[in-house]
């Protein structure tokens, strides 16, 4: 049996799947995440859903914007 750990890290109020993070564009400003499209509406984790229609989250020092 193998065993699969799975990276998150905490954005604002968001976890983001490391697994999920296609590149990050690195500004002096702020920086872009790009995350990999999930197709569909969703999939099962244990007893709960798990919906992802955001591709990009930008953060700077005022804010975090997300589903752009």
């Amino acid at each position: 049996m193998s065993t699969r750990i799975i990276t998150f890290i905490k954005i604002g109020n968001q976890l983001v799947n490391t697994n999920a993070i296609r590149r990050v564009f690195i500004d002096p400003k702020e920086f872009q995440i790009e995350l990999n499209h999930v197709g569909g509406s969703g999939f099962l984790i244990g007893s709960g859903a798990l919906y992802a229609d955001c591709d990009i989250i930008k953060i700077n020092k005022e804010k975090i914007s997300s589903c752009l």
